[in-house]
C-alpha cells in the first residue's frame, strides 16, 4: 500500500516512514525477493524525493540503504537509477563535474539497453531536479 501512495506524503514524512519500513523489514528483507524488490523501490523513490527537496543527509542515508539491498545482477535498472541518484547527491554537494558524469552515464546505459522511454524519463527527472535546484 505504501508503495502506491508514497508520493502523497510530505518529503520528510515519506523519509521517516521509509526509515521505519527499513527497520521493521530488516528481519525479512533477505528472505523474500519480492519484499526486497519492493523495499528497494520505496528506498529509491524516497531518495529521489530527498534529492528533489535538497535533503542531503536523508538522501545519503537512502543511498546507503539502497547499496545494501542491491547485491546481485538482477537489479540492472535499480543500479542505474541509484547511479543517477548518486549524481544528484554530487550535484547537491556542488561537485558539478562528477555529478554531470554520473547523470550522463545513467542516461547512456538506458540508451544502450534500447530503453529510449527510460532515457527520456530520466532526462526529464534531471531537468526537474535542475529546475528545483535553482529555487533552493
Amino acid at each position: 500500500l505504501y508503495m502506491s501512495i508514497i508520493s502523497l506524503f510530505e518529503p520528510l514524512q515519506s523519509y521517516y516512514l521509509t526509515e521505519q519500513m527499513i527497520k521493521k523489514g530488516s528481519d525479512t528483507v533477505d528472505v523474500n525477493w519480492n519484499h526486497q524488490a519492493d523495499l528497494l523501490y520505496v528506498i529509491l523513490t524516497t531518495a529521489l524525493t530527498m534529492a528533489n527537496t535538497n535533503h542531503v543527509i536523508e538522501l545519503s542515508k537512502m543511498i546507503t540503504e539502497a547499496h545494501t539491498l542491491i547485491h546481485n545482477e538482477q537489479y540492472l535498472y535499480e543500479k542505474t537509477e541509484l547511479h543517477f541518484i548518486e549524481g544528484l547527491l554530487l550535484y547537491l554537494q556542488k561537485n558539478y563535474e562528477s555529478a554531470q558524469k554520473k547523470i550522463q552515464e545513467s542516461l547512456y546505459i538506458f540508451e544502450i539497453l534500447n530503453s529510449k522511454h527510460l532515457a527520456k524519463l530520466y532526462q526529464k527527472r534531471w531537468q526537474h531536479f535542475l529546475d528545483n535546484y535553482n529555487h533552493f
